[in-house]
């Protein structure tokens, strides 16, 4: 209703919600508002309201420039629209989602867990043009591959990180059920506790000679884990 202003933190956590139409009166949103909404397909804003608007049903601020939410039951490939600067904490998270998300050059900011149990994203794709990000294979870098940013969690089989790469963001890869093998290079120095978190196929990684220590967490939750090669140079666990 136009009388509502702030739609509260986890206000329709897992709902059976399909669509949504949100009054010309709402100012905030709060954390989590719409996550664990996997049949929901469609939100949109009213036209006179002052803060937020929506492009195909998608979520965003009143000027395009941050993507708020991506309805979690909507799916196939999703090109976020030029101009687009920022992708909002949680904004693709914890839900089916699409299959393919195309970022263009303009943003150059990505939230927290803005991917995060996105399950059936298998590839993330970077204009070439873009100052911050870049992509190949379908996993998401920063701009010149010295950070893996997010393998996408619906992408199946080994994975070899490139040996551009220095560190790993936390979560980068939980929750990758398809994930089989990982083969970490010499290059990579930081990881982060909970990186391969509930990688449940994973059955294989090679840790390589650059990293020093493996922190607590690493691969909590993967259970199908059979063989890990320590490298020479870790001295802590």
């Amino acid at each position: 209703p136009d009388g509502v202003t702030n739609i509260g933190d986890y206000a329709f956590l897992y709902s059976g919600l399909t669509a949504i139409e949100i009054g010309s009166g709402v100012t905030s949103i709060g954390s989590s508002a719409f996550d664990r909404c996997d049949n929901l397909t469609t939100i949109t804003v009213d036209a006179s309201n002052a803060y937020y608007s929506s492009i195909a049903g998608v979520l965003f601020d009143k000027s395009h420039t941050l993507l708020v939410k991506f309805p979690l039951g909507k799916a196939g490939s999703y090109t976020i629209p030029d101009g687009v600067t920022t992708i909002g904490d949680g904004a693709f998270d914890y839900g089916p989602g699409p299959t393919e998300v195309i970022m263009p050059s303009s943003v150059t900011n990505i939230g927290i867990v803005a991917f995060y149990e996105c399950a059936n994203l298998t590839a993330i794709m970077v204009n070439s043009d873009n100052p911050s990000f870049s992509s190949l294979d379908g996993v998401l870098f920063n701009q010149n591959r010295t950070w893996l940013v997010k393998f996408p969690e619906g992408k199946t089989g080994d994975y070899t990180i490139p040996d551009t790469v220095m560190g790993i963001e936390p979560y980068a890869f939980s929750d990758c059920s398809g994930l089989t093998g990982v083969r970490i290079p010499d290059s990579v120095t930081t990881i982060w506790g909970g990186t391969f978190q509930s990688c449940t196929s994973l059955t294989n990684v090679t840790i390589g000679n650059g990293m020093t220590y493996i922190p607590a967490e690493m691969f909590e939750g993967c259970t199908g884990l059979i063989s890990i090669t320590i490298g020479s140079g870790v001295n802590h666990i």
